[in-house]
Order: C-alpha cells, then structure tokens, then sequence
C-alpha cells in the first residue's frame, strides 16, 4: 500500500463557534483524507470561546488528525497568523482553509488524487457562493468557476493582467512544497489582500496547474466583509499590486479599473460561452495547464 504523502491543512481564524464556523469546522477536521495534519491559530477571540472551539474540534476528530492550536487573545493578520502556521507545518503539501468557508469532506482526497495522477504543483476547483446560512442549507448557492481564469493565467502569466484581478482561489487551494518555492512560503506576506500577493509570486515558481470543475468547497461571501464590499475590495486590491510591484498608487488604480472595467467582464463573458456550448457536464471536468518559461 502506498504510504500517503502529508498534507498541512492551514486555518487562521479569529470566529467563535457559530452556525456557519460549527460547519466549516466540523467539515474541516472531519476531511476523509488519512495523512493531514490540521493547524489552527485561534485569535480574536476570549479563552473560553476558543476552549469551545478546541472541544469541538477534539470531539468532532473521528479519523484522529493530529490538531496543532496556536492561540491569541489579541486580533492577528491572517498573513502572520498563516506565516505562524506554514512555518509549523511538516506536510509535503499545504491547503488553505478559512474558517467561514465549508469545505466537501472529500476536498483533500479529491485534490490530492488529482495531484498525484498530474504532478500538479498547485490544484485548484470551483466553488460555490452563499452569503447567508440558508442558502448553503437549501443549495440556493452560485458557482464560480476558475477555468477561464486559470486559462487566462497560463497565456498571459508574465503580462500584467495577472495584476489587474485575482486569478486564483486561496481557500481550498491546494499547493505543493518544494525547494523551488520554499523562500516564498517562508517570507508569506503580512499584508492586506495577502493571498493574491503571495500567488503572484508562486506563479513564477511553478510548472503545473490544475483545475477540478466540481464544487469543492464553500465560500460565504458577505457585504459586511471586506472582499463582499465590491468598491472597498477594489481599493484593497490597488494597494496590494502598489506594495507588490513598488509603484505609485494612481497606477495600480488604473489596473485595477481596468481588471474591473474590462478584464473581468471578458473572463465573464467567455465563462457563460463555453457553458452554453458544452455539451458535457462541468462539473466531471478535471484539467492541467502547463507553464512555459
């Protein structure tokens, strides 16, 4: 029997124990993957809401993956609470899990599978969308898909419109560890919109990139939060291709106007394209992109 290659499941998360947190997880440390190692740093949050949490999860464990717990009461980043965490990681492989996102119970086994079979260095899959708890409960959700946008990443990776909008999901993504990519995942950034920094740079030390179609995972996505907030999230995402690329804000407003203004309805519209002329199913769908130097 093959032995199982270690996947470091990474969750930074400053919520209670609520309905949709119970979920996320319950789903999370119940992943039907048999080699992982589950990393959570709780912060924002008093002692005895986090000794809830870190019940839950014990009682919850049924598979027995190991549990690491970090722990502040004071608010931290979630780029230094990941940083924390990769750091005090051992797995070959690291997923990144939030915990107001939901992931299907097979996410790693699926990932992982896939992983191996294409060699891939970073697996991604759609998602769906719910903003509230009764349309995750009643699968009233939307789907987004990434294939567009994996595809538009492989053809114009070293353009600059891998700047102009984020490509690629962070919750759920699965990616692989190696020596090509280490110093990156050594400096993960502390800084606003961290995830889409730190892809921007991990593109370029990649050869394989694969997509699942099938829904792997759930994000809640709401107005009260900053990515939810559509202007709010586009000055956000401004300032992090400024503190990126070392350029003056003005011009990384313009790229992102132009993500928002043109880029984006372009991936929408060839999105809605190739749905409609699929005959197939999507969501069976499983792809890998090769980047060439």
């Amino acid at each position: 029997m093959a032995i199982l290659k270690k996947v470091s499941v990474v969750i930074p998360s400053n919520k209670p124990l609520n309905q949709i947190t119970e979920i996320s997880y319950k789903f999370i440390v119940q992943q039907t993957y048999r080699n992982i190692e589950l990393l959570i740093y709780l912060n924002g949050i008093n002692k005895k809401e986090r000794k809830l949490v870190i019940n839950y999860l014990e009682k919850l464990n049924i598979y027995n993956h190991k549990i690491i717990c970090f722990y502040s009461k004071k608010t931290i980043t979630p780029g230094l609470a990941r940083l924390k965490l990769i750091n005090e990681s051992s797995g070959e492989y690291i997923i990144f899990i939030d915990a107001d996102d939901i992931p299907d119970i097979n996410l790693i086994s699926y990932k992982m599978n896939f992983a191996n079979k294409e060699n891939s260095d970073i697996v991604c899959s759609s998602a769906n969308i719910f903003s509230n708890i009764k349309e995750y409960k009643y699968e009233k959700m939307k789907i987004r898909s990434y294939f567009i946008k994996l595809m538009f990443l492989t053809l114009f990776r070293k353009s600059f419109l891998p700047l102009t909008i984020n490509l690629m999901p962070n919750s759920g993504t699965l990616v692989k560890k190696n020596l090509s990519n280490k110093s990156i995942f050594e400096n993960y950034p502390n800084y606003k919109h961290e995830d889409f920094i730190f892809y921007l740079s991990l593109i370029h030390n990649i050869k394989t990139i694969s997509i699942i179609e099938k829904p792997l995972i759930s994000y809640y996505v709401s107005r009260k939060t900053m990515t939810g907030n559509k202007f709010l999230s586009r000055i956000w995402h401004a300032k992090a291709i400024s503190y990126y690329k070392k350029i003056p804000l003005f011009y990384s407003i313009l790229l992102t106007l132009f993500g928002f203004l043109f880029f984006q309805p372009l991936i929408f519209l060839f999105d809605n394209a190739r749905l409609f002329f699929m005959k197939s199913d999507t969501k069976n769908n499983k792809f890998s992109f090769l980047f060439k130097d």
